[in-house]
């Protein structure tokens, strides 16, 4: 989640640090999974307000 890292050659480096800054800010999970030659998966895990 490092900011300005990319792979991408007009990446910013910025959507996965935004989403964990939020995600921080929320008390929400974030799962990764990673399998080489397979691609990388992330979970965002948002429990549901029990107040409605």
């Amino acid at each position: 989640f490092k900011p300005f890292f990319t792979t991408k050659p007009n990446g910013t480096g910025l959507g996965l640090s935004i989403v964990k800054r939020i995600a921080d800010e929320n008390h929400w999970q974030i799962n990764v999974s990673s399998k080489p030659d397979s691609g990388t998966t992330f979970t965002l895990l948002i429990p549901v307000d029990e107040e409605g």
